[in-house]
């Protein structure tokens, strides 16, 4: 019975020395996989050497020995069959790490000779010291790592600060109190302006109106940082918007003298009030400046526009009137001549009045040549009052209409 005991001890350690050999080399395979899906055969492989490996220990008595390492390498290498069954092999890869760390750990605490329940006859030397397991997987060994286990603070983050301790860590970089983590800007502080404190990132133009914040105030210094500047022509190097350039109380964006200040009552909102260039009366609009036209022509000159704008806005404000379009001459030349060009002039001042919007059933035109004189043609200052044009009320059809060349009530 001895000889075969002692050939059990040598087979024994000869399977010893054979697991130490074949261990090694599929460690090595193992730590040169890579994160593909290709290398799941080769994950397949690792896992089904881990297996015995872990199998092997148990023999040798690891559940005396060395329980923990034992438990951690079977379990995960459970969670790596089934993480690899699923499709997730880069879950399995980190299972994987772990179990075979335990499970090399497992093999190496549990010598036959001392932990399994059977005795031996030839005891054989002490084995070399155990290698430590890595509880949290983070590749720190347990005797070397501050948080060895998840209970301990888990795995190391890997982000560049204090990675060798062990432990995970948020540090704060650039000192601003925002943790790096949620920092968006790890090497840059915030600027603690109350206006997007949160993302560690300083903001030096809030409002974004191309003017810093440190410049951007008014002139009594109060900072405009988050009211954007208004290009408008006024003020616009200061940072803050003038939302009424001209202080009249009228808001420039109602404004339609933004740069003059306006009164109650003006012509414009915002405006200043003009003198002004028509008044109405009991019988006509009078016009308070003349027409002017080209030379001989009927053609009327750009600077009495206005003149007409203020008759059309009597118009507009009088809606119930209507008007007869005069057109007088002096005394110059011959009566059929000047018939037909005052003729011609009331015509196209009509149609100004018509084309700015108001109704042609509210206007006629009549050239009354030289037969209505109001001062003498004798004189040059004479002869430039008789030569107007007159906005008469109409109350009754005008007598004009029929001696009017082309005219019918409410055309051109």
């Amino acid at each position: 019975m001895k000889p075969r005991a002692k050939n059990t001890t040598r087979s024994r350690a000869l399977t010893s020395s054979v697991l130490r050999l074949v261990v090694p080399s599929l460690a090595l395979a193992t730590s040169l996989t890579t994160a593909s899906c290709s290398q799941v055969p080769v994950m397949r492989g690792d896992i089904e050497g881990l297996t015995k490996v872990a199998e092997q220990a148990e023999r040798n008595g690891a559940l005396r020995c060395a329980p923990r390492e034992l438990a951690t390498a079977k379990s995960h290498l459970t969670f790596a069959t089934t993480e690899l069954d699923q499709g997730f092999w880069t879950r399995a890869k980190t299972h994987l790490d772990i179990a075979r760390a335990n499970a090399h750990a497992a093999y190496d605490m549990s010598p036959p000779q001392k932990c399994a329940e059977r005795g031996f006859e030839e005891p054989e030397p002490p084995p070399p010291p155990p290698k430590p397991g890595d509880c949290d997987g983070d590749g720190i060994l347990d005797p070397d790592d501050k948080c060895p286990c998840e209970k301990d603070g888990g795995p190391e983050n890997y982000n560049g600060f204090e990675d060798n301790d062990g432990c995970p860590d948020d540090p704060d970089t650039d000192g601003d109190g925002i943790t790096d983590s949620k920092d968006t800007c790890v090497l840059l502080p915030e600027d603690k302006d109350q206006y997007l404190d949160e993302d560690g990132c300083p903001e030096v133009d809030n409002d974004l109106d191309t003017i810093l914040d440190a410049n951007d105030k008014d002139a009594s210094g109060t900072s405009c940082a988050n009211n954007p500047e208004d290009p408008d022509g006024f003020e616009d190097t200061d940072g803050c918007p003038e939302p009424d350039n001209d202080k009249d109380t009228v808001v420039d964006l109602e404004d339609q003298c933004p740069m003059e200040p306006g009164v109650v009552g003006g012509d414009k909102p915002g405006c200043p009030k003009k003198p002004s260039l028509a008044i109405i009366t009991e019988t006509e609009i009078k016009i308070l400046q003349q027409i002017h036209f080209e030379f001989d022509k009927d053609k009327i000159k750009p600077e009495s526009f206005a003149i007409l704008d203020a008759v059309v806005d009597i118009l507009v404000q009088n809606p119930k009137v209507r008007i007869e379009v005069q057109g007088h001459t002096d005394g110059r030349g011959s009566a059929p001549y000047n018939k037909k060009l005052s003729d011609r002039r009331a015509a196209a001042v009509m149609r100004y009045l018509t084309a700015k919007g108001i109704d042609t059933t509210r206007l006629t035109s009549c050239g009354y040549g030289l037969e209505r004189p109001i001062a003498t043609n004798k004189t040059d200052q004479g002869r430039a009052l008789n030569r107007r044009v007159q906005f008469v009320k109409i109350t009754n059809e005008p007598a004009c209409a029929a001696s009017t060349p082309g005219w019918t009530p409410g055309a051109f």
